[in-house]
């Protein structure tokens, strides 16, 4: 026998939904070299809903809550993948689980796949827009230069693993290879 989705479980999942994007508001903004980033408690709400209201209820209430944040708060273009991988959190967490109380080891497995889930999606959505956009070539290139975290030889010589800085290169650092060929001193900072 098929179950009904209930007034109910509207209710639950609107209720639970209100605190996951309470839980977005009430963060920690980074800004990156890269863009902007954030600390929050999303996940925790996520994964809280499906612990305790079960796959279905529990992962449409993380979706829809985060889902109206980032259409709310200027991350609308990344909405439609936050609605689908902050429901595989809560639905995973409830499989998991069933919606009903377990022993400790059971319920970290469940938030343990749950956000390894979310972060398997998230990583693989980057990868793959890099991929179309044609940036994922860049990506060692990147990592050397655009983040900060490169090592004053890689900076100098050019070898960040991707093509060697140039006047067009993400962060438009100068020459890289060429200054070095031509046998002169680049600057490291």
């Amino acid at each position: 026998m098929k179950k009904k989705f209930t007034t109910q479980d509207m209710v639950i999942v609107g209720l639970m939904a209100a605190v996951v994007y309470a839980a977005t508001i009430v963060r920690v903004e980074i800004p990156t070299p890269m863009g902007k980033t954030m600390l929050h408690f999303a996940t925790v709400a996520c994964l809280l809903s499906g612990l305790l209201f079960g796959p279905v209820r529990g992962g449409l209430a993380g979706g829809i809550g985060s889902f109206f944040f980032d259409i709310f708060n200027g991350w609308a273009s990344s909405a439609p993948f936050t609605l689908v991988f902050k429901f595989a959190i809560g639905f995973l967490a409830g499989l998991i689980t069933g919606g009903k109380a377990c022993k400790t080891p059971r319920t970290l497995l469940a938030c343990a796949v749950g956000s390894y889930a979310y972060t398997v999606l998230y990583l693989t959505k980057d990868f793959i827009r890099d991929l179309l956009l044609g940036g994922a070539v860049e990506t060692p290139h990147r990592r050397c230069i655009g983040k900060g975290g490169h090592l004053p030889f890689q900076w100098y010589t050019g070898d960040c693993g991707g093509r060697p800085p140039g006047p067009g290169s993400p962060g438009g650092l100068g020459a890289g290879r060429d200054v070095q060929k031509a046998g002169g001193v680049r600057p490291l900072l």
